[in-house]
């Protein structure tokens, strides 16, 4: 779809609330140059589906909402670079030295990967889609 490069069909979790993109072809073609039209549709989250909801710490909370301000700020919203994404969360922990913020932030990195809350390729980070 022209104008939004990298957006994939697929079920995104914004909140408490899950929506399902799709793109439908439009029957409308100008100057040889064909249309796309999207939508979003409400899914069950996964409270609904029966599924219990991911526990984070504290930390793997901070973790993921650093990466998340990190992509916010990127157009389009393709990733965070690892070492953009330390930068941020260290400003944001309060521990004693960098040591101690390096280890704790590579352990809820590891831990939020594991859990399938983020994905890497390389050495960017995003958010996984909520219904992969």
């Amino acid at each position: 779809m022209a104008g939004a490069p990298g957006l994939e069909p697929g079920t995104y979790g914004f909140g408490d609330c899950e929506q399902s993109f799709h793109r439908v072809p439009f029957p409308l073609e100008v100057d040889g140059q064909e249309f796309e039209t999207c939508y979003l549709e409400e899914v069950e989250s996964r409270q609904r589906q029966g599924q219990r909801p991911l526990k984070l710490s504290q930390i793997e909370k901070l973790c993921l909402e650093t990466l998340k301000s990190g992509i916010k700020d990127n157009v389009p919203p393709s990733g965070l670079h690892l070492d953009a994404w330390k930068t941020l969360f260290f400003a944001g922990h309060t521990g004693d030295n960098k040591d101690t913020k390096k280890r704790v932030f590579n352990r809820a990195r590891k831990d939020l990967v594991e859990k399938g809350i983020i994905e890497v390729s390389g050495k960017y980070y995003s958010v996984r889609d909520s219904g992969t």
